[in-house]
C-alpha cells in the first residue's frame, strides 16, 4: 500500500534530505522535474508532493522497489 501523501518522506525526497538510489528511470525523471519546478517557484512543496504521490499511485507496482527504498519503516 502506498504511503499517505502527507508522509514526511515525500517532502524529504523533494527537498533532497533523503537520497535513496532509485532504480526506475521514469521515477527519477519525474522527481527531478518536480524538484526543478519547486526550485523555480512554479510549484509549492505541497503541490509537488501531491503530484509525486499521484504519479507513484498510478504506477505503484512498477515502483514497488523504489517506494520500499524511500519508506524504510
Amino acid at each position: 500500500m502506498l504511503a499517505d501523501p502527507q508522509e514526511e518522506e515525500w517532502a524529504a525526497l523533494l527537498e533532497e534530505r533523503i537520497k535513496p538510489k532509485l532504480k526506475s528511470l521514469s521515477l527519477q525523471l519525474k522527481l527531478n522535474s518536480l524538484k526543478v519546478q519547486l526550485r523555480k517557484g512554479k510549484l509549492s512543496l505541497n503541490e509537488a508532493r501531491q503530484q509525486l504521490w499521484a504519479y507513484c499511485a498510478k504506477n505503484e507496482k512498477m515502483y514497488a522497489a523504489d517506494l520500499k527504498a524511500i519508506f524504510r519503516h
